[in-house]
Formats: C-alpha cells, sequence, structure tokens
C-alpha cells in the first residue's frame, strides 16, 4: 500500500492511528501528528502571499550541546512530567517592510500571527478530560484575535463542537472535518465556517483567512498525501493488515462506508 488506494483519508491508517499505545508503545498518532504539521506548513507556505510566513511552531526548543561534557542541570526520570509533542500547530505570521527595525522585534516577536492551524489529537476530544482545557486555549486564542483551522481527522470520537453531527450516529454526519473560525475585524460577523467531507471524498481545499481581506488557499488533500508518502505508513498497514481487510476497525464506520472501502481495496490486497 505504497500508494494510498483511496481518494482521501486512508481508513486504515486513520484508524490504527487513533488505536491506544500497545504494550511496546504501538500508538502512531504522537510521530503522524509531528510530521503532517510539518508538511502541512510546507504546504500551506506556497499558497501565502509573499509577506506572510507559515511556521510549524514547537512547544519545547532542543538544542544539542557539543563539546560539553558537565550537565548544566540534571533530573531523575521519575521526577518529570510526559513530554508533550514537541510540534503542536502550524502559525502563520505576517511580516511586512520595515518591520525588522521595530521594537516588537528586538523583543524577539518574529513577525505578527495572524491565524492558527490545529491537528486535533485524540487527547482534544471527549471523552479525554484536556478537551475542557483544549476548549479554554481555544477560546484564549480566538479572544487573541488569531483566526483558527482544526482539522479533525477522528471519526472515533465526538466532534469538538456540540452543533456538529456525530459520525456515524447522526443524520448528515461526516466522519472528517476541518473548521474554520474568523475573528477578523474586517468581517461582518464572527464566524465558524465547518468543511465536512467522507470516506469516499478527497479532502478539499480549505480557505485560510490572513489579514484584512487577504486568504490563502490550502490545498489539505495535497498535504496529507505527502505526509503518507514520505513516511513508512503505506508499509506499515501493509505488515499490520496482511490478507485481512476487516482490520481497520470496522465498527466504527457506516455499513455504507465498509463497503465502499472494501470495494477500493478490491485487486490490491491478494
Amino acid at each position: 500500500m505504497q500508494k494510498n488506494p483511496f481518494i482521501g483519508i486512508n481508513p486504515y491508517i486513520n484508524s490504527w492511528l487513533q488505536t491506544p499505545s500497545d504494550a511496546d508503545g504501538l500508538a502512531g498518532w504522537g510521530a503522524f501528528h509531528a510530521a503532517h504539521v510539518v508538511v502541512m506548513a510546507e504546504v500551506l507556505q506556497e499558497a501565502l502571499p509573499e509577506h506572510y510566513v507559515a511556521f510549524a511552531e514547537q512547544s519545547i526548543q532542543s538544542t544539542i550541546l557539543q563539546n560539553a561534557p558537565v550537565p548544566t542541570m540534571v533530573f531523575d526520570l521519575d521526577e518529570l512530567d510526559d513530554f508533550p509533542e514537541p510540534i503542536k500547530r502550524v502559525v502563520i505570521r505576517e511580516f511586512r517592510e520595515g518591520r525588522v527595525g521595530k521594537p516588537e522585534f528586538r523583543e524577539g516577536r518574529v513577525g505578527k500571527p495572524v491565524t492558527a492551524i490545529e491537528l486535533l489529537s485524540p487527547t482534544n476530544k471527549l471523552p479525554k478530560s484536556d478537551y475542557y482545557l483544549y476548549q479554554r486555549k481555544r477560546q484564549e486564542v480566538l479572544a487573541s484575535g488569531l483566526s483558527l483551522a482544526e482539522v479533525d481527522y477522528l471519526h472515533e470520537s465526538r466532534p469538538i463542537l456540540p452543533q456538529i453531527p456525530q459520525y456515524s450516529d447522526q443524520p448528515n454526519s461526516h466522519p472528517y472535518y476541518v473548521l474554520v473560525t474568523d475573528v477578523r475585524h474586517t468581517q461582518p460577523r464572527k464566524t465558524v465556517n465547518v468543511f465536512a467531507f467522507g470516506i469516499n471524498e478527497m479532502i478539499p481545499h480549505v480557505p485560510i483567512p490572513l489579514i484584512g481581506d487577504d486568504w490563502a488557499m490550502f490545498d489539505l488533500g495535497r498535504a496529507y498525501a505527502l505526509t503518507i508518502r514520505r513516511g513508512a505508513w503505506g508499509r506499515l498497514i501493509d505488515l499490520m493488515i496482511g490478507n485481512n481487510l476487516h482490520t481497520a476497525q470496522f465498527e466504527s464506520y457506516h455499513p455504507k462506508d465498509q463497503a465502499w472501502i472494501l470495494s477500493q481495496m478490491k485487486g490490491i490486497t491478494p
């Protein structure tokens, strides 16, 4: 399965990524999250006007110290909390001519943050307890004046907004969503635009709000395809499913989607 046989999200890879860690630590979401955010920033950068830059921002800065035999600090491993995912989101920043000379740059601010793009993790969604922490941080981001795009590939848990129908129990529901919350003062009202797509649909191009009336059209499907192709995800699924095509946690998909998944796999797996 080196080439994704599906026109959008690969349900085998996506289901496995949502599986909790086993005894050997086989949980792929952290690795996929980090890889996908980097590629998202790369693809989005190609669509941005010249005075915008997309960064894959890190929550932990790490450096390699050379020729330093004496450590600066020493901690007992048991005293440390779990490490968060090192790369959390893409942030678009605006650079204008002459901005480098302003005091805000000398204070360490690299451009003006405009829009944040979050790739939702299982811990961000109910029934996980971190859902409420994420919702609080989400409101803080929006209150700060940043528009926000949230990419949700996690069909096995409820959408982060209760107004969105839950897949696959409710009518008119979809397994995947991109939420774009536009809080720009230039808009007549603040809105949350929901771009929903299904198992048998292409990942949509997503309009990303920038400054004023500026927009960038983000080819999220290309970012997903690049992430799958560059990583070992297809090979991993080959090793895990073998000839058993019902290992995609089929109970989590609507019966019509199950039938479509199997139809796409005909002739691919012997």
